[in-house]
């Protein structure tokens, strides 16, 4: 898959986190060969979602790119999180795919998606 294409769809999952559903919708991005992944949740109305990456699912290395990378994401017990737009979301995820889980260019998604 793309890299454009990745990011339309992240995009469309990302907003329908806060324009559908109730008030505790969740999608989790998992890509297929290494099982890495990223969760973001939202409620419908919500105008920012929040993507989280739970702290047992990172090493060492990978903690480290986050940091660098993301200097706003909040470090809090059990995960690091960021708040973003679904667009800005789109582009935060895959470049935590890209560059903090070191994924080749042509990575796959398994999706699933909870709108409660």
């Amino acid at each position: 898959m793309r890299k454009n294409e990745r990011k339309k769809i992240f995009k469309m999952y990302l907003e329908s986190l806060i324009y559908e559903g109730g008030s505790n919708n969740f999608v989790i991005f998992s890509d297929i060969t290494s099982n890495r992944f990223i969760q973001a949740a939202g409620g419908k109305g919500d105008r920012l979602i929040i993507i989280d990456l739970p702290k047992a699912s990172l090493d060492k290395n990978e903690i480290i790119a986050l940091k660098k990378i993301f200097v706003l994401f909040e470090e809090m017990d059990q995960a690091f999180q960021g708040q973003a737009t679904p667009d800005q979301g789109s582009l935060i995820i895959e470049k935590i795919f890209r560059d903090v889980f070191l994924l080749p260019d042509h990575y796959s998604v398994d999706i699933e998606l909870n709108l409660s």
